[in-house]
């Protein structure tokens, strides 16, 4: 029996099974089993089994260096307990429905089905990007009016309207240090709390949208991830040290020893992707 192409609905392409490219549905997509044996085995391959293209969990591996900075090259998820984060909560995605809130992702609360920071959800707002305003990075809230707003600022001017009771920004104890943390006193009537506010210093990690990301020199959380092929060079992926913004602040990149050689990235060349022995077409529908 033939096997049926997976479609990406997102693009003009079909795309065989063994492509080493990161889809809908896949932690991660190392291509032919021998390129998983030998160059990725942080990842299942392809071939009749249900958890195909997905981290190689029985193995003992938690995560897959593609899905972002949380992951070492080693394929274990990176201790953030310093910044009062868990990166094995990253992935947590959003069961809730309606405008029910639980939590997700670091930092996050669902709302509307999707990963929130809390600084917005306690406020019944969504998470918009924003270049903050000082020297770091924060997070931002989607007023009502539809203008990107730092949560800082935002707070304080709904509660002093009324439309949000103070009793929803009550919070528990942070585990970030103190130096991550900036505490503002919101007043409404007589009543007046202390709320707390995550800032992340540039060049540093910061979260957005429930991710780990990157804090740019413009005040931007960056939380893309490798564009086009995902599937690292893991021969070279031990020189992976840190993450940084890099030169193109659209893209997500990775700082390395420069002593040593940087690793390689496959990428698509024309209509081809190759990855080893793996040779994949995409052909056009």
């Amino acid at each position: 029996m033939s096997v049926q192409p997976k479609t990406v609905t997102t693009t003009n392409y079909q795309y065989r099974p063994c492509n080493c490219l990161v889809e809908e549905g896949e932690e991660c997509d190392c291509g032919l089993a021998v390129d998983c044996l030998t160059r990725d085995p942080c990842c299942i391959a392809r071939g009749g089994r249900s958890h195909a293209c997905l981290v190689n969990r029985e193995a003992g591996h938690e995560c897959h260096p593609s899905q972002g900075p949380c992951c070492l090259p080693n394929c274990r998820n990176r201790d953030l307990a310093h910044l009062g984060l868990n990166c094995s909560e990253e992935n947590r995605g959003c069961p809730c429905t309606g405008d029910s809130t639980c939590s997700c992702g670091l930092l996050g609360r669902c709302l509307s089905g999707a990963c929130h920071n809390i600084e917005c959800t306690r406020l019944g707002l969504k998470e918009c990007p924003c270049k903050y305003p000082e020297n770091h990075c924060g997070t931002c809230c989607l007023s009502h009016e539809g203008t990107c707003i730092p949560a800082i600022h935002l707070t304080e001017s709904v509660i002093r309207s009324g439309n949000v009771s103070l009793i929803s920004l009550r919070q528990p104890p942070s585990t970030a240090p103190p130096y991550s943390i900036r505490t503002v006193k919101v007043c409404q009537f007589t009543n007046c709390l202390n709320v707390s506010f995550r800032i992340w210093e540039k060049g540093g990690f910061c979260v957005h949208l429930g991710k780990l990301g990157v804090c740019r020199k413009d005040g931007l959380c960056d939380v893309s991830r490798p564009v086009g092929s995902t599937f690292p060079d893991f021969s070279t992926s031990d020189r992976l040290t840190s993450v940084n913004v890099g030169r193109d602040p659209n893209q997500y990149h990775y700082t390395l020893n420069p002593h040593l050689q940087p690793p390689s990235f496959r990428s698509i060349i024309s209509e081809q992707v190759m990855v080893s022995d793996c040779i994949v077409y995409l052909l056009l529908m």
